[in-house]
């Protein structure tokens, strides 16, 4: 079974418009709650899913079920919009 594993495309940036965070490039735009930067600052460096969740785990109360699907959610999304890189082992 091969494993993915999802780094930042560092042609994406955030900025901070107002009181938002805003995520973009390669043509593409997504407002980040607090949870979704923190995931995509999780993603500075290569990792897989299950690492992302547990730097967020550490940082929020919630039950790692969740923490694991909307994740894997946001990951799916930022990777259909080239902002991450995609990598199989």
């Amino acid at each position: 079974m091969n494993k993915e594993y999802y780094s930042q495309n560092l042609s994406c940036r955030v900025r901070k418009i107002g009181g938002m965070r805003v995520l973009y490039g390669e043509g593409s735009c997504f407002d980040l709650n607090e949870i979704a930067h923190d995931i995509w600052i999780a993603l500075d460096d290569r990792k897989s899913l299950s690492e992302v969740a547990d730097a967020i785990e550490k940082e929020y109360d919630a039950d790692r079920d969740t923490i694991e699907r909307d994740a894997a959610l946001l990951i799916q999304q930022l990777a259909k919009a080239n902002m991450l890189i995609v990598e199989h082992e």
